[in-house]
């Protein structure tokens, strides 16, 4: 009984479920998905590499702030010098000007 047609549509051929044009449009709207797909990851892989610099840049940059140098210097420690006043005491000695002594042992 279902598979009587109403008789207004008896007359009437049966529409194919994909015509030639929505077909086109099927693969055409397939392929901009693709696009859109490839551009994403190509966003994604820029990106990552511009990233991958960044960090790189930043540790090759920044890695020396992590060695501590030093030096050995021989500096004639005169109490002349360091206290002129002949105090001897250890604010005397905190308030003195290091400053020439180091710079005349670099000299040296």
């Amino acid at each position: 009984m279902t598979d009587m047609l109403a008789p207004e549509f008896a007359n009437q051929r049966p529409v194919p479920l994909r015509s030639p044009e929505s077909a086109a449009r099927l693969r055409r709207r397939y392929r901009a998905e693709a696009r859109f797909r490839a551009y994403g990851m190509t966003a994604i892989v820029v990106t990552t590499v511009f990233l991958v610099a960044l960090i790189a840049d930043i540790l090759r940059n920044g890695l020396p702030t992590f060695w501590q140098h030093s030096a050995l210097l021989d500096a004639n420690l005169a109490a002349d010098v360091i206290d002129p006043e002949g105090k001897r005491s250890a604010d005397a000695l905190r308030a003195a000007d290091y400053a020439p002594i180091v710079r005349n042992a670099l000299a040296a």
